[in-house]
């Protein structure tokens, strides 16, 4: 199956590039394998689901996921002024999620 989920991600449908973005980071593959995919959909998505997606990927991805860090701060810096917004709550998550929580510094 994933050789379509990596398909998928480039998916015209937003839902599906967004669930195929968790599903890689959920299905065990190699941070140097997935890593820009998803790094690449968190900075260059304009669709706010698939954005999440890859967040919950990383997420998944735990410690592996560290080379993400930078990516993942931008998305928590971008959000800081909205404390109900989901990406906001997500990024955290997924700095939680890889021991990175003690290293959020927003400038």
């Amino acid at each position: 199956a994933l050789p379509s989920i990596y398909k998928a991600v480039e998916d015209k449908d937003p839902g599906v590039r967004a669930a195929a973005a968790e599903a890689l980071g959920k299905a065990d593959e190699p941070y140097s394998k997935v890593g820009d995919i998803l790094v690449k959909l968190v900075k260059d998505e304009k669709d706010e689901a698939v954005r999440i997606g890859a967040l919950k990927g990383l997420s998944a991805m735990r410690e592996s996921a560290k080379e993400a860090l930078p990516a993942i701060r931008q998305v928590v810096k971008e959000t800081s002024g909205d404390k109900k917004s989901k990406l906001g709550v997500v990024a955290k998550d997924a700095l939680k999620a890889g021991g990175m929580c003690c290293a959020i510094t927003i400038a």
